[in-house]
């Protein structure tokens, strides 16, 4: 699973700037969901430390449900940032980036590292 994430990373990472629609708010949402992608992995390692407060992904995620759903996320933001219309697409970075930015400085002030 770390190759794949690794390889995802690499993917996301090298691929985004040929887009056509691709912006700066898009890179920010893009490096905070790899922070946040990061931390969470911190958590499902350590499960009696750390508890997720993301629904979707309960209290004790494992790696697995962890990487699928930050993969699918990623590929999401990428999908929309390229074939959505401008509308939608503001729509969806203000959506998530406000959410993300909080996550990110909550994890931070709890000094929650990335694991890859």
């Amino acid at each position: 699973m770390r190759i794949l994430s690794l390889c995802l990373l690499m993917l996301f990472l090298f691929c985004t700037p040929c887009l056509a629609e691709w912006n700066y708010a898009d890179t920010g949402l893009l490096v905070l969901r790899i922070v946040d992608w990061g931390q969470t992995r911190t958590v499902a390692l350590n499960p009696d430390n750390y508890r997720e407060l993301n629904p979707i992904l309960g209290q004790h995620p494992d790696l697995g449900e962890v990487n699928a759903y930050f993969s699918v996320l990623i590929l999401t933001d990428i999908l929309i940032a390229e074939y959505a219309n401008p509308k939608v697409h503001k729509f969806w970075q203000i959506i998530q980036i406000t959410p993300e930015l909080w996550c990110v400085g909550n994890n931070i002030n709890l000094k929650l590292r990335c694991t890859f």
